[in-house]
């Protein structure tokens, strides 16, 4: 079946203001934050660039129709992640990594749980985190290894009408939110079964902040998203709702899976952003600069090649990236 990488009208409007919203405001967002000295004050002083975004819309627009966001599919998603990542890394992973933390909830969520967790992002206010809390200081890749090589050892036990969650993760995406006292949704992976096998004992559930027992240990400092939040915190004795479990004890393991096939393509959409800003810097500086000689540098031949190779791996890498997300 042959694929059709022409954009619909209304994916190329979104490219257009996706583009110009990335000029205008994310273009800021490197020289308010390069300055700062730790990852957490950086983090903070982008709050207002994270509004624009949500107040322009595109949480929403990226959200599925069916749940009342306007996105149609993960081309949509792709458009937007290019334009933004190639001007500004850190609060366009912020945004995706909300997505990404909203995920399990749009694959695994009953009616319900879609109508009440999602409502929050589906507004043009406010600066709404979501995390997805999966990565752990014992493991990622092993996360549904049995004991004792087991990545996944936050638990969560059932007391009353509420689980008890107790852990640690890092690496997990704005999870600390704005303040240190969690995101507004953190959809938390542990093990709500001690015994049982790890297609049995994983499950999600959600989070809603800010919520007490969320404890910041420490920012990483990131070489290529300087202002985006990716904390080590530990999970003490937090509660949620006995209702918040996704899909029910023992669903996670399914939840996780397809939370990360919907979002994987995106991580190579990331990489053709980069590499168009890098194409867009050389092209520029090839075109203007001369080395003392006669002609700008583009005229010489075999820059003209490397170029011309460079960008047959850009337009190969979104070839793949877009088949991948349609």
């Amino acid at each position: 079946m042959p694929i059709d990488f022409t954009l619909t009208p209304e994916q190329r409007d979104l490219q257009v203001s996706a583009r110009a919203f990335a000029r205008r405001v994310l273009a800021e967002v490197g020289p308010a934050t390069r300055n700062l000295p730790t990852p957490e004050a950086r983090f903070a002083e982008t709050r207002p660039f994270y509004e624009e975004i949500i107040r322009e819309g595109f949480l929403r627009r990226l959200l599925p129709v069916p749940v009342g966001g306007g996105g149609t599919g993960m081309v949509d998603m792709a458009v937007v992640a290019e334009e933004f990542q190639a001007v500004d890394t850190s609060v366009s992973l912020t945004l995706f990594a909300t997505m990404l933390g909203l995920m399990p909830i749009l694959a695994g969520g009953s009616p319900e749980q879609c109508k009440r967790m999602l409502a929050p992002f589906l507004t043009a206010t406010g600066t709404p985190l979501a995390a997805f809390a999966f990565s752990e200081p014992g493991g990622s890749a092993n996360f549904a290894a049995p004991p004792p090589a087991e990545g996944l050892r936050t638990r969560a036990v059932l007391d009353g009408d509420q689980w008890r969650i107790d852990g640690a993760k890092h690496w997990v995406s704005s999870a600390t939110g704005w303040d240190g006292k969690g995101a507004d949704l953190i959809c938390v992976v542990c093990r709500t079964s001690p015994t049982a096998p790890p297609e049995q004992a994983i499950s999600v559930i959600v989070v809603e902040g800010p919520a007490d027992g969320i404890v910041l240990e420490r920012a990483q400092e990131s070489v290529g998203h300087r202002a985006h939040l990716t904390p080590r915190f530990r999970i003490e004795g937090v509660r949620a709702a006995k209702d918040n479990i996704l899909g029910g004890p023992g669903a996670g393991l399914q939840i996780v899976e397809a939370s990360f096939t919907g979002t994987a393509a995106l991580v190579g959409v990331f990489s053709v952003a980069l590499m168009r800003a890098a194409f867009d810097f050389t092209l520029n500086f090839a075109r203007t600069d001369r080395r003392g000689g006669a002609v700008p540098i583009i005229e010489h031949q075999a820059v003209g090649y490397a170029l011309a190779d460079a960008k047959t791996a850009i337009e190969a890498a979104r070839a793949l990236s877009w088949r991948a997300c349609r």
